[in-house]
């Protein structure tokens, strides 16, 4: 029952934002489960060599034998046998080797990993060059190590002014993903020896490089990621290349540790770990296969077992976290420290500098209470430090404390305005109603209670207290204020009347308390008032657009069955003014009917027959078989096919006429 008051806006949704975020910072607070992602990769049927890399992969990172290890051999050996491109060769390779089921590298896998030098791409060098040593540290291949020298100088090419490496030489910009395969590749390159003093310098730039690259994260609520181009659904992919390659390519692993940028990343990924796509938990468990690999100091896992904390319940104040390693096991020779704690609403400090109590070879624990803290959020500032020489490795976690309240005896008093002569009184005590009241529009109404912290058994302020009253017709709710010792509101019934519409009745008085540092929030009924305001006060209820609307009953107009006489009318007037035309014209020229022969004839007839058509529409119209669209419609393609007609005969006459003309002459 969260009732903000106005003045504590601010701080009840800082507090309700704290709640839901909470704080983690720097080592994780989660270990990893592998069993769904395992789960996954086991049941997954590969489609092609692709597929079946990234399932092998994942699954040897998380140190799994996959069930099906007979299909993936054959998948990657046949694949090698064609020898399509590069990037086939480098899963298959991968795979076959992972398994130990490859066989010595064919002509036509040497031919294209020997031309991994003529590449142009980043991926084709990476692809080509780790495929390559691969098959020599097995003895699948044999080469010169120098074979591959050039390649470092085509990643020099390749890299960009803010030392990413580009893809392409038509790529505008580089990505931390092209530099990461970049890195991994050179590293290779480098373990093999035989470099010259320029290829030495191009990978001095490289480790310069990879520095600088590492403090390209993005921060996220649960750590930091490296994201490419602001795409955030490539962003495990672009993460592994980058810290793989910063893994393979620095000699002083220290960089990665200063920064905390692994501890970061970690709590990014065990915070968003894939359980769906195959290549997303590939990129992941190579990520969880890094950190725990044992080159870099043990990531610990700092786990509460609990955020919130009572004052009210005894020894609810023991702060208990679990320190272990990222797969929950067991770190030895552990100190564990509370820095600081602090509380959010003034930084004051509660406690500093104080050592953990062992209480198993996983948990430690200390009394956060002694020192009697109120309720609200606090910091708490966690040492970890794994060895008696080694440094404290800090991380923060946020608490809260509440407590539990309890509400003393309400007190209601009815008030003349006039001379504030005491009307009427009653009480009752917590959990219990007074006797009903009664007031008019010239009285006022004074509440008064007080709310205990149950911990201290003191009077105690909190967040949200409201009076409510709630009617038949009308409710509404007013905030009670804090005195020092207790709550007290005074109603004016003039001012309470307009929030109540003025309408006369009882009314149900609810008292409601609610804090986000209390666990106990409540509504509790405290009685009734009947309410009299003059009649002439009363507000008419406004309708209100969710109320029922009678039904609308319509009946379109009917259309008529025939225009109107007036339309009607002018329509034949209309029809019969081309007969009258026709008629003056056959007495002005006179009468000379005479048909052609032959095609003239046929077409002569057609002409008629569609004139005679056109007026046996339009009388279908007048008496009523036809409707004005249907007449357009028909007249429209009898006017067409009398157009046709009478040109063609027109034409033919013309050509008879002047045929017997041309006879005449000639005689």
């Amino acid at each position: 029952f969260l009732f903000l008051i106005v003045s504590d806006m601010s701080r009840g949704i800082t507090c309700l934002l704290l709640c839901l975020i909470g704080l983690c910072v720097a080592l994780p607070s989660a270990t990893f489960n592998r069993e769904p992602s395992v789960n996954v990769l086991q049941n997954h049927q590969p489609k092609n060599v692709e597929d079946a890399f990234y399932v092998v992969g994942a699954l040897q990172a998380l140190h799994v034998e996959p069930k099906e290890k007979t299909a993936f051999c054959n998948l990657a050996n046949e694949e090698l046998s064609n020898a399509s491109d590069i990037k086939s060769i480098y899963f298959a390779t991968f795979v076959a080797e992972d398994l130990n089921c490859a066989k010595r590298a064919n002509e036509k896998v040497a031919a294209l990993v020997f031309k991994t030098p003529s590449y142009e791409t980043t991926e084709e060098l990476f692809y080509g060059t780790m495929a390559a040593f691969r098959l020599r540290s097995r003895k699948h291949l044999s080469f010169e190590p120098k074979k591959f020298h050039s390649v470092l100088e085509s990643f020099s090419d390749l890299t960009a002014v803010d030392g990413t490496v580009k893809n392409s030489m038509g790529d505008a910009r580089g990505t931390l993903y092209h530099s990461g395969l970049a890195y991994q590749a050179s590293s290779v390159i480098a373990e093999a020896g035989g470099l010259s003093s320029d290829q030495e310098l191009v990978l001095s730039i490289f480790k310069e490089n990879v520095e600088s690259l590492l403090e390209l994260y993005t921060e996220t609520d649960d750590g930091v990621v490296f994201v490419d181009n602001d795409d955030s659904r490539a962003s495990l992919r672009t993460t592994n290349s980058l810290i793989q390659g910063a893994f393979d390519m620095l000699d002083d692993l220290d960089v990665l540790i200063e920064a905390e940028v692994l501890d970061d990343v970690t709590s990014h990924m065990l915070a968003n770990a894939p359980h769906g796509d195959i290549r997303e938990i590939y990129y992941f468990a190579h990520l969880m296969s890094l950190i725990t690999s044992g080159k870099v100091p043990t990531t610990h896992v700092v786990a509460l077992d609990k955020t919130s904390y009572s004052s009210s319940i005894k020894n609810d104040g023991n702060v208990v976290i679990a320190v272990t390693d990222l797969m929950g096991g067991v770190v030895r020779d552990l100190n564990v420290f509370l820095m600081k704690a602090s509380s959010f609403a003034d930084d004051s400090v509660v406690y500093s500098n104080q050592q953990l109590t062992k209480v198993n070879d996983r948990e430690y624990s200390f009394n956060f209470f002694t020192s009697k803290p109120p309720q609200g959020f606090y910091y708490l500032e966690f040492g970890v430090q794994a060895g008696k020489n080694a440094p404290i490795r800090t991380t923060f976690r946020t608490i809260k404390v509440v407590t539990s309240v309890s509400v003393g005896t309400v007190t209601a008093n009815v008030i003349d305005t006039s001379d504030k002569e005491i009307v009427q009184t009653s009480s009752a005590q917590s959990g219990k109603q007074f006797t009903p009241l009664k007031a008019t529009y010239f009285n006022s109404l004074l509440f008064q209670f007080t709310i205990k912290n149950q911990a201290t058994n003191k009077p105690t302020r909190i967040q949200q207290a409201f009076i409510r009253f709630e009617g038949a017709d009308s409710e509404a709710s007013f905030p009670a204020q804090w005195t020092g010792e207790g709550y007290s509101l005074a109603l004016d019934m003039k001012d309470v009347g307009r929030d109540l519409s003025f309408l006369t009745g009882e009314y149900s008085m609810y008292l409601i308390i609610g804090d986000a540092f209390i666990d106990n929030s409540s509504v509790s009924k405290l009685g009734t008032v009947t309410v009299n305001f003059p009649p002439s006060l009363e507000v008419k209820a406004h309708e209100s657009v969710y109320d029922e609307k009678p039904e609308i009953a319509h009946t379109f107009r009917v259309p008529d069955k025939r225009p109107s006489e007036s339309v009607s009318f002018a329509f034949t007037i209309a029809v019969l003014c081309p007969v009258v035309i026709l008629f003056f014209g056959f007495i002005a020229t006179g009468i000379n009917i005479k048909f052609p022969s032959g095609l003239g004839f046929i077409f002569s007839i057609l002409f008629l027959a569609c004139i005679y058509g056109i007026f046996a529409t339009y009388a279908g119209f007048w008496l009523g078989q036809y409707n004005m669209f249907q007449t357009l419609k028909s007249v429209g393609v009898l006017s067409i096919g009398a157009f046709f007609f009478g040109n063609r005969a027109l034409r033919y006459k013309g050509a008879s006429r002047k045929a017997s003309e041309e006879h005449a002459k000639s005689e």
